[in-house]
């Protein structure tokens, strides 16, 4: 498996984006409630890297991306 996640706590609902009316919630994670919730379902993390927002381009949280794999 491969996924990636706003880094923090809580969740932030939207009305607008992109000029367009919606109803979105968007959840903050931390990398250990991932690592977590992955190997109760039986998965292995495998990797797991972070990085620092785009300037200018994307909203400026830290990103994290996990690769995990079935265990067994």
């Amino acid at each position: 498996m491969l996924a990636g996640f706003h880094r923090g706590s809580g969740v932030i609902h939207v009305e607008e984006l992109w000029g367009h009316k919606v109803a979105i919630d968007f959840h903050y994670f931390e990398p250990d409630e991932i690592e977590s919730a992955l190997g109760v379902s039986g998965l292995t993390v495998e990797r797991l890297i972070e990085r620092e927002p785009y300037p200018d381009i994307e909203v400026q949280t830290r990103r994290f991306y996990v690769v995990a794999r079935k265990q067994g």
